[in-house]
This record gives structure tokens, C-alpha cells and sequence, in this order.
């Protein structure tokens, strides 16, 4: 009788849907697999040790491989129970977790097997995923001790978001009264803003923090850290993490905004808080144009640091100043640099014990190695075309190998000068300029200028002793050579090819960089531990920056705001530009050689695909899409359409709206495109590659919708449309409403041309206001409902201007969306959306949402309106039922900071028609924690229509603060089973 073990490789495909875009969302996945397995029996004759090799393809990743271990055991002759680990292996990373379950044997050696499998960890982007999956299937024994397996899996995983640095970023309005005392005319102002290491959590009330920045100015004063003897923060958010009330303090002598100075034209006028607070009155309060808070995260850029002595390839968040990876090279590094497009770096090595030369590809999506490229003299520098498409890789055997970057091969080798130690092409990409540092034995310190074209040296130009490194100018104009031994920067006129300058550095100058304005230099000297700064209008040092040791290499953000210097053992000094001054050390490796930051983030992104007339067109640009839905009966074939993602920033979009009617318009900025908003450009090919008009309708029937993330408010949202390359813009908008928790933006239209998703600010005439949800929909109420009830959908709103008044000239309207099924399976089914549909009625605005027809699931509600930030509220319609039937409600989740422990309280409904006799709460996670409360609680008979609570204690290292986290409970009771899983941001 073969005791089979193969179904534990099911466990594996769980992995795939791992590779979905980093959100905070769950995702569902499937598949199928098989491979083959070993049992061992043990010393209990019932009892199997087994392992297990197979590969499979997931849904959502692709092909997998994966091995487990684990144990089965015979619960009678014909039934028993497994359990185990897995790891499985994908091209972007690797996933590891436990399942448990248990099969039938049903003779000659064959099994039938149901388990459940869970992700507990996982590395590159898999990385802090959680998954669980049903798997079914088959195993047929091959031989006494082996036996192949066939199954297939279905799950849910969920990617959490990553925590990153996010500023908050206020623009004040004339206020008419300070401490409750004073009038004050439309100067008086404030703008600002302060940065946290992690967005702000939902639903804080009155959150006290330390930014960890932050700058306040008044108009006349301005506050820092530096300025002020202290400070305290204090924060209201809304259900979105959105601001809606605040408070800050100065903790200076006078306690007072204006440090004592009278605004102009405003005798006596004091701001003692300045602060703004929707629950306290005698706060600052904002006139009837209010001020405005939005919100921006930071990932990235990152910094890549290559190490003459370890074997690493080093990875620093440039908005955080972490370490977060560390790629396996293979050798001490030479050199580093970064993809025009951020897709790829390009690390130069060698391995000691062979003396060979190699260059790295490392994927920056998956921080993998994904091809070496042998090179002999060693890549001691490398540049890009502007393209991406060539490499120029510096080697020490007196030649420039150029670089196939789609093929990874070298094309061709042109001879330079001695020893080249720098390269650097010029902005059009016709010329790379190469150092030929030289040494005692070969001619040298010379510049060789080759044409790209030609691949052949056209310019020797001399320069210093000992050249090192290479900069190019912006605008191409000059190209700035350091010269280690000369103590100084020759500057090279690039339409002359001759010096035009000398400059005068630190001692044994070697990298340099140039800011993206091209105002300024940035020299790195190797022996006086300093960084010299170059106004390159004049040609002369206009400050000197003292580092922890010499710098061996440079580079500088997009923005230009800092310069990162590698310092050999020391790792990298970080320069802020604004006062250059050193703000940060970073320890790296063991000795950086050299540091690349992309030159810019990729700027757009483009998909083609056939176009279909019937089923939606989804362009999935990974953390947002754009989709388009042509009206029933539409007929067409043989068009593709073309959909370039382009990020615009918000100052970008505020010039072309300015003089239309959308100029008070804010673009809505995208988490994942470094800041910036999203502006779709749209057209349309024949199969054979030629431009064509799109398919177009008579009147606006074609659906248009974009999903995204954001961390801004979104007040009157709006879907602007022009045509390409010019400013006549309409708004398309039709409804807004949130997709689990992704917002999105819906407009229809009758052709296709540019495409923006914005937030139109209140438009109405008493001015914005504070959304506060009514019964039956408040967040202590149950929200859950019988198929068929009408729901009073009803809302306070408060006038921001004049706290405690009403609002009463907002429209609002609603969107309803199915999220789940009644079984827990996701969903993503708009089941009503209807603008203008609330009723101002007796100070509330009202609507009444029929649910006659809906089917018994979760439905996420949307309200939005020209006059106040859109919110979400959900509510449950459970299947009928004739016995007992369990929902769980999560009431509050809070940090009790004398235990330090989390504390969540679980709330378990009957819903049913029946009693659930001994109801037992048997588990509950955080994070994949375990609750510290000992399991299992037992609550006792919970008749139909009665609700009990529970509360359950969770460690602190669950999780930081402020960080996104799911938290799940496990109930039974006599005949069934219940629990939930929720997501959360930890206090």
C-alpha cells in the first residue's frame, strides 16, 4: 500500500500570485502541477516521512518549481492527514509557507487529497505576502516508495503596500480668526509641509507624531526644526488616511505663529496654534476658502553602490536612506550604472580567483542577475546611450567595448588612450567622451572623443595627470574631467574639443556628477575628504562640503536635491544641495567604489493590443490601468489600440489647464510613478502598423475608466479629455467609486484622445464641508442587512468654513459595488451608480438604497460630491439561512502602550434563524502572528438576532505602526464554522 505524499507540492503555485503589482489587495490565483514523491515509513508503522519534487504554472506568475517536506499519517486503512513546509521557486523570487489537509486512499495505492495551503514568507517580489489556497487532487503510486501527483489549486494572496516616506504638503488660506480673538484680513496664510516615514493611518483621531521633517512658514516667518524649540503634531484622518483636522504647535517663546509680528494691516493679530481642527472651534479656523492638504510617497529612486572588496551589489532607498537589498555579484566591483529607463544596472566585476572580467545585468524588479557578460581588461566605467539600447563599457585593456543591451553581446571595441578610467556620452548620444588616465608606463591623460556613429576616435584632446572621471553637461555644451594627480577639473568645450578651463579642487579629485539643471559640479576628492562644488556659469568652486573620507564616485537624484558620494569604507555621504551640507551616512559594503542613480524615472509607458467591440479593454500599467468598454451591438475588426501611459507632474498639468475652466484643477498623482499624475494618450492602428481614427460613436457611449492607488483626497472627482497636444478640455466624468480599495475614475466618451483622472475641488458656493455618515452606516453599526431591505444612505456635512453650520448646496451621488460573494470569494461587480442622488432633507443629505434583486455578498458603498472628499462605508447581505449563521465585525484595533501589545475586538453576529450553541473563538493571526490571548475563548450560545464580543492581545512586533497588515479570527460552534479577515493599519 503506497502512503503517497505528493499533494504537498500544491502548496508551491500558491507563489504566483505573488507577482502581482505591490498593493495592498488580495488577488485570487490558480493552477496546476505535478511531480512525484518519495515516503519513507517511520517507527510508527502509520506514520510516513515524505518529500516531494514537481514544477507547476500558476495563473497569475507562470511556471514554478518547488520541493517540500513533511509527515503523513494513516488515521484508519483507507483515510489520513499530512502536513508539512514548501518552498517554491519563481522566476522573480521564491515563496515558502505550511499546509495541512488530509485524503482517502481508494485502492491500489491511489489517493484522493483536499488541503490548505499557507504562504508565511517569501523573498524578492514576494516578499511580506500571506496566501492561503484549496487544493484537490490525485496521486497514483509509480513503485512501493513513489508515486506521481496531479492536482490543481485555487487562492487568494495579498501583496501588502510598502511602507515608504510620504509628505503632507498644505496651502493655507486667509483665516478669519486667530485664538478666537482676533479678524484678519486675506494675508494671513499658511503653507507647509511635514514628512513621516509612513502614510498616515485611517480614522486616527487626534494622532499625536514626530515628523521627520517638516516647514511652516506664515508669510513672514518661516518654522523648521532648526528654527523652533520644539513642536507637537497632531492629526485627524478620515477613512481614506486623508487629513481632515489638525493642530501644530511652535514651542517657542510667545507660543505664536507670527512670532509676535503683526500681519500687515491686521493690528493685534496673534496666530497662538495655528492650527485648523474640525472638532475644536477655538482653533484657528479657516475662512470660506479653505486650505488644502495633499500627499505625496517616496520610493525611490534608488541608489546602486558596487564594493571593491565584498561580493555585492548594494541597493539604497534614496526616500528612506536604507539599505534594502543586496545582489550577489560574483566579485569585487569596478563600476555601476543604471538603465536610461531604471529597468536594468549594468555592475563591472571580476572574480579573484580566476582573474576573469565580467559585467553583471541585475533586474531592478527583481534584484536578480539575469546575464554576465565576459569582458577581458575589466569594465572600470560604463555609460548609456540615451536610448538604453547600447552599453559603453571603459576596460582596462586600453579599448570602450559597445553593448547589445537587448542581447547582452559586444558589438564592437574601439582602441582609445591608457588605461580609460571614465566614459560618458553626450545628451544626443552621438559622442562618448572616454578618460585615458594613464600611468608611468603608457601615454595618457588624454581624452578620447568617439563618434557613436562611426565607432571610431575622432578627438585626442590632453588634459590633466591621472584623469579619472567624466561629466557631461545637460544642454552637451561642456564635459568636466577630473584629474587625480593634478588636483583639479579641466573643463572641455564640446563643439571645440579643446580645454576652456582649469579649476583648482580638492587633493586626488575622482568622481564627479552634474545636477540636472547643469548649474553646479559635484567633485569628489579621494585624500581631502571633501566634496567640491563647482558653479559651472563661472567656473569656479563656490563651496566646499566636508565628508566622513574621500569620495571614490558620485551621483545625484532625478530632482536634484542630493548627491549620494561613495567613501570606500565608510559607504556613502549623502549631500543635501539646498544648503550642501552632509545629512546622512550610510553604512554600505566594506569599501564603495562607486554609486548610479537613473538619470530620470521612466516617464511613460506604452501597450498595444487588438481592440475588442464587445469585452472590456483592460491596459494594465501594473499599479494603475485604463479600460476601455465599447456600448452593446458595436462592430469593428482588425484595430489595435495604442494606450502611452505618460507621467505628467502637477506642475506640468497646472500650466495647461491655466486659463480654462478647469484651472483650479489638481491631477490626481498615482502611487508607483515617483510623484506624478497619469495622463493617457490614446490611438489607434490597422493590423498592418498604420495610423488610423479610432472607432467612434455619435454620442459619448464609450466607457472610459482608470483604477488606481493614491494617497491624495479627492474632492469632486473628475475625468478631463482633450485632444492630444492641446488644452480644449472637457470633463467626461460619470461616476467614482472604489474596486476593494482602489479608487476609480469612470467617464464616457464618443472618441479617444488624451485622458486625465483630477480632483476639481469644491465648486460649490458655501464651500467644502466634513462628511460624517449617518445611521445605519455609521462605523459602530453593524451593516448588515436582509437581501431586499431599503437602506437609508445618509450624511452630515459640515461646513469647513464655519464650523458646526451645514452644508446644503453639495451635490452628491453614489456608486455601489459587490466586493465578495456570500462564500468570501472576491468580486468586482458596479451594481448601481446614479450622480446627483441625494436629497438635502431637514440639515442630512438622503438617499434610499433599494437592495431588491442583489445577491447576498459585500458591498462597498462610494459617496462623492463638488463639495467634500469621497468616502467608503460597507455593508454585508448574508445568505438566508434556517440555522445558526456567525459574521465577525471588527470593531477596533489599538495599541495598548503599557502591555505593548495590540488589542483588537472582535464583535460575532447571529444572523441566522438557529442558536450557535458554544461558540468557541479557535485562532486568530496578525501579520501571521499568533494572538498572545490563549486559544481557544470560549463565548458561550449566541441566539439568532444576539451579538458578543471578544477582545484578543497581539505582540507589538506584529507589526510597526502605521503600517498596512491583515488581521484574521477563526470561530466554530455546534454544526459550523465562521471568522473573517480584515485589512488594518496599525495604530
Amino acid at each position: 500500500m503506497i502512503r503517497s505524499f505528493a499533494v504537498t507540492l500544491i502548496a508551491l503555485v500558491m507563489l504566483g500570485v505573488l507577482a502581482v503589482p505591490v498593493q495592498a489587495n488580495s488577488t485570487s490565483t490558480s493552477g496546476t502541477l505535478t511531480g512525484t514523491s518519495t515516503s519513507t515509513p517511520t517507527a510508527n508503522p502509520a506514520v510516513f516521512d515524505s518529500s516531494f519534487a514537481g514544477s507547476g504554472v500558476d495563473s497569475v506568475s507562470g511556471p514554478f518549481t518547488g520541493t517540500n517536506m513533511g509527515v503523513l499519517t494513516f488515521t484508519s486503512p483507507t483515510t489520513f492527514i499530512t502536513s508539512g513546509t514548501f518552498v517554491d521557486v519563481f522566476p522573480d523570487g521564491t515563496v515558502f509557507g505550511t499546509f495541512s489537509g488530509s485524503g482517502t486512499e481508494t485502492g491500489g495505492g491511489n489517493t484522493n487529497i483536499t488541503f490548505v495551503t499557507l504562504i508565511t514568507g517569501g523573498t524578492g517580489i514576494f516578499a511580506g505576502d500571506t496566501g492561503e489556497s484549496t487544493v484537490t487532487g490525485t496521486s497514483t503510486a509509480t513503485s512501493s516508495t513513489t508515486s506521481s501527483f496531479t492536482g490543481s489549486y485555487t487562492g487568494i494572496v495579498t501583496t501588502p503596500e510598502p511602507s515608504s516616506q510620504t509628505t503632507y504638503s498644505y496651502t493655507g488660506h486667509a483665516y478669519n480668526q486667530f485664538g478666537g480673538t482676533f479678524a484678519c484680513p486675506p494675508v494671513c496664510g499658511i503653507a507647509g509641509s511635514f514628512t513621516v516615514a509612513a502614510p498616515l493611518g485611517p480614522n486616527q483621531r487626534f494622532l499625536s507624531f514626530t515628523p521627520l521633517s517638516f516647514s511652516f512658514t506664515d508669510g513672514l516667518t518661516t518654522f523648521t526644526p532648526s528654527s523652533v524649540t520644539g513642536s507637537v503634531f497632531q492629526v485627524v484622518t478620515n477613512s481614506f488616511g486623508q487629513i481632515i483636522g489638525w493642530n501644530m504647535d511652535w514651542l517657542t517663546p510667545g507660543d505664536e505663529m507670527f512670532s509676535g509680528t503683526n500681519p500687515p494691516g491686521c493690528v493685534g493679530c496673534r496666530v497662538v496654534d495655528g492650527s485648523f481642527d474640525i472638532d475644536t472651534p477655538n482653533f484657528a479656523e479657516i475662512n470660506n476658502t479653505p486650505g488644502k492638504w495633499t500627499a505625496s510617497t517616496s520610493m525611490g529612486p534608488f541608489a546602486y553602490v558596487a564594493d571593491n572588496s565584498a561580493s555585492d551589489l548594494f541597493i539604497v532607498n534614496t526616500s528612506t536612506n536604507l539599505v534594502v537589498g543586496a545582489v550577489p555579484i560574483g566579485g569585487p566591483s569596478f563600476s555601476v550604472a543604471v538603465s536610461p529607463n531604471g529597468a536594468f544596472v549594468y555592475d563591472g566585476y571580476y572574480v579573484p580567483s580566476s582573474g576573469n572580467d565580467f559585467i553583471a545585468v541585475v533586474s531592478t524588479s527583481t534584484n536578480l542577475v539575469t546575464a554576465t557578460i565576459p569582458l577581458a581588461g575589466g569594465a572600470t566605467s560604463i555609460a548609456f546611450s540615451p536610448d538604453g539600447s547600447l552599453a559603453y563599457a571603459a576596460l582596462g585593456n586600453n579599448s570602450v567595448a559597445v553593448i547589445n543591451t537587448s542581447t547582452n553581446a559586444v558589438v564592437a571595441s574601439v582602441s582609445v588612450g591608457a588605461s580609460p578610467e571614465g566614459i560618458a556620452l553626450t545628451p544626443n548620444g552621438a559622442f562618448a567622451y572616454v578618460v585615458d588616465s594613464g600611468n608611468t608606463n603608457q601615454t595618457g591623460n588624454t581624452v578620447s572623443v568617439i563618434d557613436t556613429t562611426s565607432r571610431s576616435v575622432v578627438a585626442t584632446i590632453p588634459v590633466g595627470v591621472n584623469p579619472i572621471k567624466v561629466a557631461i553637461t545637460p544642454n552637451g555644451a561642456s564635459a568636466y574631467v577630473t584629474n587625480a594627480n593634478s588636483a583639479s577639473v579641466s573643463v572641455i568645450s564640446a563643439s571645440t574639443n579643446a580645454v576652456t578651463a582649469t579649476i583648482p579642487v580638492g587633493a586626488v579629485p575622482r568622481g564627479v556628477v552634474i545636477s540636472p539643471d547643469g548649474a553646479f559640479a559635484y567633485v569628489a576628492n579621494g585624500f581631502s575628504n571633501s566634496v567640491s562644488v563647482i558653479d559651472t556659469a563661472s567656473n569656479t568652486v563656490t563651496a566646499t562640503i566636508p565628508t566622513v573620507q574621500g569620495g571614490a564616485g558620485d551621483a545625484i537624484t532625478p530632482d536634484g536635491r542630493f548627491v549620494y558620494v561613495s567613501v570606500f569604507s565608510s559607504g556613502l555621504s549623502v549631500i543635501d544641495t539646498s544648503n550642501n551640507t552632509v545629512v546622512a551616512t550610510i553604512p554600505v559594503g566594506e569599501e564603495a567604489i562607486a554609486v548610479a542613480i537613473a538619470s530620470t524615472p521612466a516617464s511613460s509607458q506604452s501597450i498595444t493590443q487588438t481592440l475588442s467591440p464587445t469585452a472590456p479593454n483592460t491596459f494594465n500599467f501594473g499599479p494603475h490601468n485604463f479600460t476601455v468598454q465599447y456600448p452593446a451591438g458595436t462592430s469593428f475588426s482588425g484595430v489595435n489600440m495604442t494606450v502611452v501611459a505618460a507621467q505628467a507632474t502637477q506642475q506640468t498639468f497646472k500650466q495647461r489647464v491655466s486659463g480654462t475652466t478647469f484651472a483650479n484643477a489638481v491631477c490626481v498623482v498615482y502611487s508607483g510613478t515617483g510623484g506624478n499624475c497619469v495622463d493617457y494618450q490614446v490611438t489607434c492602428s490597422n493590423t498592418g502598423g498604420s495610423k488610423i481614427t479610432c472607432p467612434s460613436e455619435s454620442t459619448p457611449t464609450i466607457t472610459v475608466k482608470t483604477s488606481y492607488d493614491t494617497l491624495q483626497s479627492i474632492t469632486n472627482p473628475g475625468f478631463l479629455t482633450t485632444p492630444i497636444g492641446t488644452n480644449n478640455w472637457t470633463n467626461i466624468f460619470d461616476s467614482f467609486f472604489l474596486q476593494r480599495i482602489d479608487p476609480t475614475t469612470k467617464g464616457r466618451t464618443s472618441g479617444f484622445s488624451e485622458f486625465v483622472a483630477v480632483d476639481l475641488g469644491a465648486t460649490n458656493s458655501q464651500g467644502a464641508g466634513t462628511l460624517q455618515f449617518l445611521a445605519p452606516l455609521q462605523s459602530n453599526d453593524e451593516r448588515i442587512f436582509p437581501v431586499g431591505t431599503s437602506i437609508p444612505v445618509s450624511f452630515k456635512l459640515t461646513s469647513l468654513a464655519n464650523p458646526g453650520v451645514p452644508v446644503s448646496d453639495a451635490i452628491a451621488g453614489i456608486t455601489v459595488v459587490m466586493v465578495s460573494d456570500a462564500s468570501g470569494n472576491p468580486t468586482t461587480k458596479l451594481v448601481l451608480e446614479k450622480a446627483a442622488a441625494f436629497v438635502f432633507s431637514d440639515g442630512n443629505y438622503v438617499y434610499s438604497l433599494n437592495t431588491t434583486g442583489y445577491t447576498p455578498g459585500v458591498y462597498n458603498v462610494t459617496v462623492y460630491g463638488n463639495a467634500f472628499v469621497a468616502q467608503q462605508v460597507q455593508f454585508t447581505l448574508p445568505a438566508p439561512t434556517t440555522g445558526a449563521r456567525i459574521s465577525t465585525t471588527l470593531l477596533s484595533l489599538t495599541l495598548n502602550t503599557t502591555t505593548q501589545q495590540y488589542v483588537a475586538v472582535f464583535k460575532m453576529t447571529n444572523t441566522g434563524t438557529g442558536a450557535a450553541n458554544g461558540l468557541t473563538t479557535t485562532a486568530s493571526v496578525l501579520n501571521s502572528t499568533s494572538s498572545v490571548t490563549s486559544l481557544p475563548v470560549s463565548l458561550g450560545d449566541v441566539n439568532p438576532g444576539s451579538s458578543i464580543e471578544v477582545t484578543l492581545s497581539f505582540p507589538v512586533t506584529a507589526g510597526a505602526s502605521n503600517s498596512r497588515g491583515e488581521i484574521t479570527i477563526s470561530e466554530s460552534y455546534a454544526g459550523g464554522t465562521a471568522g473573517g479577515g480584515f485589512r488594518v493599519t496599525l495604530p
